[in-house]
């Protein structure tokens, strides 16, 4: 009986994403009293995560899965052979992106909507399950559309992009999110004299493709929005409870995507998607 290629990319998955625990413990572990504190409250019962989901949290995901040997646990490795493509050579990125202690704390990618849902499960029961919280009973889950909208304007009520206003950079001409940025040697007019991407020999400014060889940065960059929120545009694009959809922008998008109004559509893992956890309180301690 052969082996298939697919079989060979999985087994090599999971020696790798855990080579570097193999006989220790992550230098950081698994906090309930740190995840309490990374959620900021965007309106009465919900708050939504400072933070994207990292490489380390969903690996003691994994490793949970793991531990317990829980049937199927290997079908929520991320799919590293996402970063392979002809665009770019990404290959140390499919090495080392998902499982080196350099990108602990950089955007979990590559993975699926469903692996999305089934990490929010097994938070929900372990957080439910701890002795010591902040609340008595919560979900964890993605959010709607409307509710990541709440939380990426910052407590605005007229915004375009998560910082308020309508531009992209600081006061100090700092860029204030992770994105695509065009030059104006990359911008043209067309035959009615509109602006269009130019073709240019030195940037592809006209590729199409979500596999670039730009990555996300950590987490915790740039500035927080009103809410204390980071990245909720920029960096890697978000799903939401609604399949198939995705909201924020990515490293690979330009900055009209960031704006808080505009989706995108997605129908497989991507190194441009991730996701941020949200907590609904369920109930409150007595």
């Amino acid at each position: 009986m052969k082996t298939t290629t697919r079989t060979i990319i999985v087994l090599l998955t999971i020696s790798s994403f855990f080579a570097f625990t193999a006989g220790k413990k992550d230098k950081h572990q698994f906090s309930i009293k740190k995840l309490d504190k990374s959620f900021c409250l965007i309106k009465p019962g919900l708050y939504a995560n400072a933070f994207e989901v990292s490489n380390q949290e969903y690996r003691f995901f994994l490793n949970d899965l793991k531990k317990k040997q829980t049937s199927g646990w290997e079908k929520h490795l991320p799919d590293s052979t996402g970063w392979c493509h002809k665009n770019g050579y990404n290959d140390p990125y499919k090495d080392h992106y998902h499982n080196h202690a350099s990108y602990q704390d950089y955007p979990v990618c590559n993975i699926s909507y469903n692996d999305a849902l089934a990490y929010c499960a097994w938070l929900t029961e372990k957080y439910n399950s701890a002795p010591k919280k902040k609340f008595a009973k919560v979900k964890f889950r993605l959010p709607t559309i409307e509710e990541w909208e709440l939380a990426a304007r910052g407590g605005y009520r007229n915004t375009e992009y998560a910082m308020g206003g309508y531009y992209l950079r600081r006061y100090d001409g700092q860029f204030l999110y992770n994105f695509k940025r065009i030059g104006d040697e990359g911008i043209k007019s067309d035959s009615t004299g509109n602006p269009v991407i130019a073709e240019c020999r030195h940037h592809n400014l006209n590729s199409t493709s979500e596999y670039q060889t730009s990555i996300a940065n950590a987490v915790k960059s740039y500035w927080p929005n009103g809410f204390g929120i980071y990245n909720i545009c920029g960096n890697v694009a978000e799903m939401v409870q609604e399949n198939g959809i995705c909201k924020g922008g990515s490293v690979n998008d330009f900055g009209f995507d960031l704006r808080i109004d505009q989706q995108k559509e997605y129908e497989k893992p991507t190194p441009n998607l991730g996701f941020r956890v949200f907590m609904e309180v369920v109930s409150s301690p007595q």
